[in-house]
């Protein structure tokens, strides 16, 4: 049995969080409120007055999103550490503030947001992934307005995959007395 290391690639997850009939943002994934958990990605069973909604108008980025007083978000990974970008608030001019949204990552709290009305923010957050899945819980915590309006989550590698792999046999040709031997071989990650 031999253990050695390999340099794994993962492509860059975009996702656009909004009603499954509006228009979704060029190169991103459509993610509503009715996307449960499914062992790749989804909400978690137990989040609060989660729904989704559309503004008609802005981006296709921005018009629309999913709101909730409380949830978790999660997403399969594979362990490594993670640039995760999170745009919350409210195209509306119209509406409320929006306070007090609560950001968690993997159990941690990393940030408390507040967007006034018509605005948008987007706030990177490095974490690391050792359990094979994400977890952004979002919860409203207390202030004027109770719900967290999430129109977005981006996610990129900020380091190399921890990726063990694990090697049963490789034979050499008869006759060989030992040495290095050198083989070739693809992972991919979807």
């Amino acid at each position: 049995v031999g253990y050695f290391t390999a340099t794994v690639a993962f492509n860059p997850l975009y996702l656009d969080f909004g009603k499954l009939n509006s228009p979704l943002a060029n190169g991103y994934t459509r993610v509503s409120a009715s996307d449960t958990w499914d062992g790749v990605l989804g909400w978690q069973p137990g989040a609060v007055k989660l729904n989704d909604y559309d503004t008609k108008s802005g981006s296709d980025l921005h018009r629309d999103f999913n709101y909730l007083e409380s949830g978790t978000f999660s997403v399969a990974l594979p362990n490594g550490s993670y640039d995760i970008t999170v745009t919350l608030g409210d195209t509306r001019t119209t509406s409320n503030p929006h306070d007090l949204m609560g950001v968690f990552l993997e159990g941690n709290q990393v940030d408390s947001v507040t967007t006034n009305p018509g605005e948008v923010v987007n706030n990177t957050y490095t974490v690391s992934v050792s359990d094979g899945i994400l977890d952004l819980t979002l919860d409203d915590l207390g202030g004027n307005n109770q719900w967290v309006v999430f129109m977005a989550l981006e996610v990129e590698t900020s380091g190399p995959l921890v990726t063990n792999i694990v090697v049963d046999d490789v034979s050499q040709p008869e006759g060989s007395t030992g040495g290095t031997t050198t083989f070739t071989f693809t992972v991919s990650l979807e």
